[in-house]
């Protein structure tokens, strides 16, 4: 399966879920599973509440159907890094 990686860091400093720990993580996952990650849709500075179409590097992905065709999946290492739920899980 090819997947495209959602990764998200609110603050620069925030090294709990560090751009490069959330990248490590997914290609663990991935390879384990059998899947490519294809790319890394990686925005920083930017708040959770942010709705995923909204974001610099992830918001075209699923806007553009040359690229949706080129993934099969999105991976991310928690639910809240491609966008926080609007309604409770």
């Amino acid at each position: 399966m090819k997947l495209l990686q959602a990764a998200r860091l609110s603050r620069l400093a925030d090294a709990s879920t560090g751009l490069d720990k959330q990248d490590l993580e997914a290609q663990h996952y991935a390879a384990a599973g059998g899947h490519e990650i294809i790319d890394t849709a990686a925005d920083t500075d930017i708040s959770g509440d942010t709705d995923p179409w909204s974001r610099p590097a992830l918001g075209p992905w699923p806007s553009n159907p040359a690229a949706i065709a080129s993934y099969d999946g999105i991976i991310a290492r928690h639910v809240d890094r491609p966008a926080r739920p609007t309604v409770p899980l």
